[in-house]
């Protein structure tokens, strides 16, 4: 009887001692913006801070007893909006993201858009650069999972028009919407 009741006992304490392990996959999206109005070429600097970066995973209000084991860049692209002044009929841009001071990786080259007449979503996913998304990738890792940095994203965008010398005056704003891996055991 006593080995009965200490099995029964072994039993229910083994199985209210029962961990489970969940992930979730939580998606969410920044985007930086700049007008662009010039004549001919451009080169212009665009950033997402760290800071809203951090603001937006804090919105997603994960549980703090659980970990992002990992980020994965879901989509990428463009809304462009043409402006007033703009004579241009297409842009032709180059994209790249800022590895360090010194080095960039292309998300885009020579890449043509025709500028449209009203405000126009334009989806990169199979016209990119796949080293660029990488190094993309592979700075939010370090931004978010590793936290072994907390720079800035830093990306420089430049290109072209035509017909030539025409002027470029559009809105242009880059999303990127990130899908996290989040480990919690309950």
């Amino acid at each position: 009887m006593r080995t009965t009741i200490l099995l029964f006992t072994l039993a229910f304490v083994l199985n209210a001692c029962n961990v489970e392990n969940i992930r979730l996959y939580p998606s969410f999206e920044e985007s930086t913006i700049l007008t662009i109005d010039e004549e001919t070429d451009f080169y212009e600097e665009l950033i997402i801070p760290s800071s809203d970066i951090y603001a937006s995973i804090t919105e997603l209000d994960l549980d703090d007893s659980g970990t992002i084991e990992d980020i994965n860049i879901e989509g990428i692209w463009i809304v462009i909006t043409p402006l007033t002044n703009n004579t241009a009929q297409w842009v032709t841009l180059n994209l790249s993201i800022k590895v360090d001071e010194y080095d960039q990786e292309w998300m885009l080259n020579n890449y043509t858009i025709t500028i449209p007449d009203k405000t126009t979503t334009i989806y990169l996913a199979s016209d990119l650069i796949k080293s660029g998304v990488h190094a993309l990738n592979t700075q939010m890792y370090k931004l978010i999972v590793s936290q072994s940095t907390f720079k800035d994203i830093e990306f420089e965008i430049s290109g072209y028009t035509t017909p030539t010398n025409s002027t470029i005056n559009v809105s242009i704003e880059l999303f990127i919407q990130s899908g996290l891996v989040y480990h919690q055991t309950i």
